[in-house]
């Protein structure tokens, strides 16, 4: 998941000697972390049906619903690893578990979609707070020769968490409510507080840069305001004044943001490091590998259950390959990154994606649970090969001085592609279902039209309050624009992924040394 780049020792305070010797005691805190963390970015997705169904929720609710969180995580996750180094990484570490903590209650009991967004905000701060003091801390307790033991450790806990959270979350709705799988995070984060005050040391960087408070700001604000303009489009119309407005100044935040940290003495993020190509082609291979991730994960357990009528533990089983594969898989990519070269792995990576993503789009016209193992098989295994080279093309492509900086391109590029793929493969969705649910609408109610237009669950809903063939026929009418959208939107992702394995063959070296490292 996204972690700093691990402080190097002699730049932190020294453990205690009692605590350092419990670091493997520690190092089970610190892996609820990274685990609740991984767990909380797939298994949410899987409830976003039975939201519906509950809440009255519409698609833009959906997207808001997922792109709060990782917007706020985007935008200060940077900024919790320099409150971290500034003020005490177990600190900040356990607020940052707190924080999580809260969000996930107040999530549970959440009554309406606008409550359940404010709290995942909430959430993302907790997560943004949470993970950068827990690898730092890592890196801090363990020796060098033990170091690369724990960091394995921690991301295959990460791996773990993935490719849990789907069946987790399926397990949890097919017994209790939606609410269930925030409700689940609340008994970790407290074992994770009481446990950290015991076995977690604490440290701090000496000297550490001043806080970029304004960098944070100008960041998360122009994200939210460019990301509603994508999200609220479909609803309010592409030309609308508002609409209009919202793109505009979020475009002109973002280049604020970028003006400010060019100039700034202690920037957030360095953004000269996109002066280099193979940091612009790995960046964005990860940047679109969290977008069609996202992407996937809200469209497909709608597809399953809406369109398919698979149980909701039934989808989750189907969300499983992605974590799972990857976990598998991935400590192979080095390998093959070793034999074939960065780009020859990265550019491959991402067509194997491409495919996955291409044998979905055609759950339509061909159906079946194969369809969806196949797909999300090819996709997974892409994905698995390409993160270690994409990872490798941007720290190889920077001087070991900017090391920091190519860890949070690494950050950035995965939170911002995350919130960005519920936003575009989302909207482009909502688009193409309105469009295509409006045909069958002529003659309906003003309710009627509002509720099918709003998302599938709604249509489904109003249907059943229709009497003679009008019902059943809206219900078949808004299923099967549900499944053009879905391919549209999966046909999208496929492209764009298409595009990063481009992009990756014409700007990074093929081996380390290739490039020009200033």
């Amino acid at each position: 998941m996204e972690h700093p780049a691990p402080a190097h020792p002699a730049e932190t305070t020294a453990p205690d000697t009692e605590l350092y010797r419990l670091r493997w005691w520690a190092m089970l805190v610190l892996s609820l972390a990274i685990f609740v963390s991984a767990i909380d970015a797939t298994i949410v997705n899987v409830a976003l049906p039975s939201i519906v169904d509950d809440l009255d929720a519409s698609n833009s609710d959906l997207q808001w619903i997922i792109d709060a969180y990782l917007i706020v995580l985007a935008g200060f996750v940077l900024f919790g690893g320099g409150l971290a180094d500034r003020f005490g990484r177990r600190g900040i570490f356990l607020t940052g578990f707190a924080v999580f903590g809260l969000g996930s209650l107040l999530a549970s009991f959440a009554t309406s979609p606008g409550i359940l967004i404010g709290t995942r905000v909430l959430m993302g701060l907790g997560a943004a707070l949470l993970m950068p003091p827990a690898l730092s801390i890592l890196a801090v307790i363990f020796p060098v020769t033990e170091r690369p033991r724990a960091i394995a450790i921690w991301a295959g806990v990460a791996g773990g968490g993935i490719a849990l959270g789907p069946v987790a979350g399926g397990v949890l709705l097919d017994r209790f409510w939606w609410g269930s799988v925030f409700l689940v995070n609340v008994p970790v984060t407290v074992v994770g507080i009481v446990a950290g005050l015991v076995l977690v040391p604490t440290s701090r960087k000496p000297g550490g840069p001043r806080l970029d408070i304004v960098g944070a700001v100008l960041s998360v604000g122009g994200l939210a305001v460019l990301l509603y303009g994508v999200i609220e489009g479909p609803d309010h119309g592409w030309l609308e004044p508002s609409i209009v407005a919202a793109l505009v100044i979020g475009a002109v935040v973002v280049a604020c943001f970028i003006a400010w940290e060019l100039r700034t003495p202690d920037p957030m993020f360095d953004v000269r490091v996109f002066r280099h190509p193979a940091v612009i082609g790995g960046g964005l291979a990860i940047f679109l590998v969290y977008l069609t991730f996202f992407g996937i994960f809200f469209l497909l357990p709608q597809y399953l259950q809406y369109v398919q009528r698979r149980s909701i533990l039934v989808v989750g089983l189907a969300m499983l390959p992605f974590g799972l594969i990857f976990a598998v898989l991935s400590p192979f990519s080095a390998r093959v990154t070793a034999r074939f070269g960065v780009r020859q792995a990265l550019t491959c990576g991402l067509v194997l994606m491409a495919i996955g993503l291409a044998v979905l789009s055609l759950l339509g016209e061909v159906g079946g649970y194969g369809l969806v193992l196949a797909g999300t098989g090819l996709y997974s295994v892409g994905w698995a090969a390409v993160m270690a080279p994409a990872t490798t093309a941007v720290v190889n492509a920077l001087p070991v001085a900017k090391a920091g900086d190519g860890s949070s391109v690494n950050q950035i590029t995965r939170q911002v592609g995350g919130a960005f793929g519920v936003a575009i493969i989302g909207s482009i969705f909502a688009a193409v279902y309105t469009s295509r649910v409006q045909r069958g609408l002529s003659g309906a109610s003003a309710a009627v039209t509002s509720a099918a237009e709003q998302s599938l669950g709604g249509a489904i809903r109003a249907a059943s309050t229709l009497g003679g063939a009008s019902g059943p026929r809206l219900a078949h009418d808004a299923v099967r624009s549900f499944d053009e959208a879905a391919q549209v939107g999966l046909s999208v992702a496929a492209m764009l992924a298409l595009l990063g394995a481009l992009v990756a063959a014409r700007t990074v070296p093929s081996r380390e040394g290739d490039d020009s490292r200033a």
